[in-house]
């Protein structure tokens, strides 16, 4: 199992599929032992690749092996991270993942295994974010988990942690400057100095891009967040199959349609479309999580083309598939992108008006007042009434 996972963090995919595939045999040959279970949970992740469906019976099976193992309860704590996070996100709602993550940190804790725990934690707090879950009792956990991640001196996990916990905290006002990482958990050049030389540097430093291209996209700078996407591409996902990749490449594609549709240039064309082919391809896997991506990249795609029936149809179904999936912070972004559409592009901006409320709504449901509040601030010469208490969202 250490040989799998290192191999799998040392990005040699060759390496981690022949050694799991090895794992499984042996089972299937000599029979079940304590290695067995996570076998079957890694081989999810495998075959994740073709099919989430087929990923999540693998993970099933490597969960029920936990019971057929007399010695099953030392291994319980990776096997629930791996099954719950690398693999389930991608055929499950991600919501319902949490519990299970928080479960596997106290087998973890309980068992000694404090190294999967501080996994489970760090994967919480990246699962969480990916839901959109509440921004204020997340940015209280996250400081509570890295600070015992710090004191078990899991260096490795720490470091991947804190991009995540800052971001979190960037969306809630702790920076000087919401388009730095820099706060109340990490301060990015201090970050970069202290990555320098550690053994997990270049996954440490995809989070930190990833979490600089979403923050880049929340408060505006697009031309910022292109230009990280296209320095990373999808290297994130090739390197690590974690549900951040969904969300890294949502945001991706958010940064690259708009500076697309700002400059017409075939960099930033070529690669929007490349996103939203690849949400596509994942939705038709069982990938039901990116569902409301696909019209809202969709939508991005109709308004570069000049096609504006389609893309209002398609945002607003993005935006309501969404909300109703329990992401609010997409929700949110839609809601604004759809508002700058229909102001900028098509000039209406009654219906602009609409929509940049139901945005600050969404933004303030997630928990980040400060988004919302400087949402209005920019836009409230469109409106000269209040912003009513119980707008809904748009259908």
């Amino acid at each position: 199992v250490n040989a799998a996972t290192y191999s799998h963090h040392c990005q040699n995919v060759f390496a981690f599929i022949m050694v799991i595939a090895r794992m499984v045999r042996w089972t299937m040959q000599y029979g079940v032992d304590i290695y067995s279970a996570s076998a079957f949970a890694l081989f999810g992740l495998v075959k994740n690749k073709s099919s989430f469906k087929i990923g999540a019976q693998y993970a099933d099976r490597g969960l029920q092996l936990l019971d057929i193992c007399a010695e099953g309860k030392r291994t319980e704590s990776r096997v629930t991270y791996l099954a719950w996070f690398f693999v389930y996100p991608f055929s499950t709602p991600i919501h319902s993942t949490l519990k299970n993550l928080l479960r596997g940190y106290k087998v973890g804790m309980e068992m000694g295994d404090t190294e999967s725990a501080m996994w489970h934690v760090s994967m919480y707090i990246c699962g969480s974010i990916v839901a959109g879950k509440a921004l204020k009792p997340l940015a209280a956990d996250c400081l509570t988990y890295i600070e015992q991640i710090k004191t078990l001196e899991q260096d490795f996990i720490f470091h991947m942690t804190l991009p995540l916990a800052q971001g979190v905290l960037n969306m809630l006002g702790d920076a000087e400057d919401p388009l730095k990482l820099s706060g109340s958990a990490m301060v990015e050049e201090d970050y970069l100095l202290m990555i320098e030389s550690s053994e997990g540097r270049m996954m440490s430093c995809l989070h930190l891009q990833i979490l600089k291209n979403v923050i880049c996209n929340f408060f505006g700078d697009f031309e910022q967040g292109a230009k990280l996407a296209l320095e990373r591409g999808d290297e994130y996902e090739k390197k690590n199959g974690s549900p951040l990749a969904m969300m890294d490449t949502l945001h991706q594609g958010i940064s690259l349609y708009t500076m697309a549709r700002r400059t017409k240039e075939k960099r930033y064309i070529k690669a929007a479309k490349k996103v939203k082919k690849k949400v596509a391809q994942w939705v038709k896997k069982g990938n039901i999580n990116a569902m409301h991506y696909v019209p809202f990249l969709e939508a991005e795609d109709a308004a570069l083309e000049g096609r504006s029936d389609s893309a209002t149809k398609l945002y607003s179904k993005a935006i309501t598939l969404a909300a109703r999936s329990g992401f609010q912070q997409n929700a949110a972004i839609a809601s604004e992108r759809f508002a700058e559409y229909l102001l900028l592009d098509l000039k209406d901006n009654d219906k602009a008006v609409q929509y940049f409320q139901d945005s600050i709504q969404y933004y303030s449901g997630w928990g980040s007042d400060y988004k919302a509040d400087m949402l209005k601030k920019k836009y409230e010469h469109l409106w000269l009434d209040e912003i009513p208490l119980d707008i809904t969202a748009s259908a």
